[in-house]
């Protein structure tokens, strides 16, 4: 059974709890595409509209993350806690390279990290 959105909120709120929560990958929606008319692209885009890295936030690179012969799309995505959305530095959508053999680009995204690692005093 394939998870759907609410059970994606309901997972991020389960897990948020203990702490940040980063889901990425192909959720096979592209939110720009009619998503008025279809229910799967507009609770995804419910969902992604309530944490911090949506669509606009993959402005860096390509427009799109997926391609084939007759079009592109953007069905790969990052939803991240809200509470981490101060800690994003980047979110970029790497361009096509010959050794990627997926017919889906590369995301990625950048987030600052607090280090709890405290030196020790010398006197």
């Amino acid at each position: 059974m394939t998870p759907t959105p609410n059970d994606l909120q309901s997972l991020i709120s389960y897990h948020d709890a203990a702490g940040p929560v980063v889901i990425c990958g192909d959720f096979n929606v592209d939110i720009q595409a009619n998503h008025n008319q279809k229910s799967r692209s507009r609770l995804l885009n419910d969902l992604l509209s309530h944490h911090s890295v949506s669509q606009s936030s993959l402005s860096n690179g390509p427009d799109y993350t997926f391609f084939n012969n007759a079009h592109h799309s953007t069905i790969d995505y990052i939803i991240a806690s809200s509470s981490i959305s101060d800690r994003t530095s980047s979110c970029f959508t790497h361009p096509h390279h010959s050794l990627n053999l997926s017919d889906h680009l590369s995301i990625s995204l950048s987030l600052l990290t607090v280090s709890l690692y405290q030196p020790p005093l010398h006197f």
